[in-house]
C-alpha cells in the first residue's frame, strides 16, 4: 500500500530476552535501574504489554521518588503492581508443566497474597486446563484426518 508518498511498516512485538532488555533500557529513560529478577517478576506480573510496563514504571518512578531511590527491587514491585490476573494463571500453568512446583507454589501464594480469590482461580484453571485440553484432542484428530 504505498499511495501519496506513504508505506506500511510492520512492528512485531518483542518477547523473552530482548523484551526484558527493552525493559531495562526503558527504566533507564526514567533515571531507574532494575535487577534481572525484579524485571522477570515485573514481566510475570504484566505480560510482554509495553504500554502496560512503560505506565508501571512510571508510577514505580514516583513511588521511588518519594523513598529517594532510584533503583527497583522485588520489594517495590511486590508493594504497588497488581498482576493481572489471567496472565499469572499461564505463568503458574507453565511452572507446573516444567514441574517446577516450587515455583508454582510461590506463584499460587502471590496470587492469594494479592488477592486474588481462591474460586476466581479455580475457575480459571479449570477453564486453561479445559481449553489445552481440547485443543491437545482437535490437534490429534488434524493429524488422523490428514493421515
Amino acid at each position: 500500500m504505498r499511495e501519496k508518498g506513504f508505506s506500511l511498516k510492520e512492528f512485531k512485538p518483542v518477547y523473552g530476552f530482548r523484551f526484558k532488555n527493552w525493559l531495562i533500557q526503558r527504566a533507564k529513560q526514567y533515571d531507574l535501574t532494575i535487577n534481572s529478577q525484579a524485571a522477570d517478576l515485573l514481566i510475570d506480573y504484566l505480560g510482554n504489554s509495553s504500554g502496560r510496563i512503560d505506565q508501571e514504571l512510571k508510577k514505580l518512578r514516583d513511588y521511588l521518588s518519594f523513598h529517594l531511590q532510584k533503583e527497583i527491587t522485588i520489594q517495590d514491585i511486590r508493594a504497588i503492581t497488581l498482576p493481572v490476573p489471567n496472565l499469572a494463571i499461564f505463568d503458574l500453568l507453565d511452572k507446573v508443566a516444567a514441574q517446577n512446583f516450587s515455583g508454582a507454589s510461590l506463584q499460587l501464594e502471590e496470587m492469594l497474597n494479592q488477592g486474588v480469590s481462591e474460586s476466581y482461580l479455580l475457575s480459571m484453571l479449570e477453564t486453561t486446563i479445559s481449553n489445552l485440553l481440547q485443543a491437545k484432542d482437535y490437534k490429534e484428530r488434524a493429524k488422523d484426518i490428514s493421515a
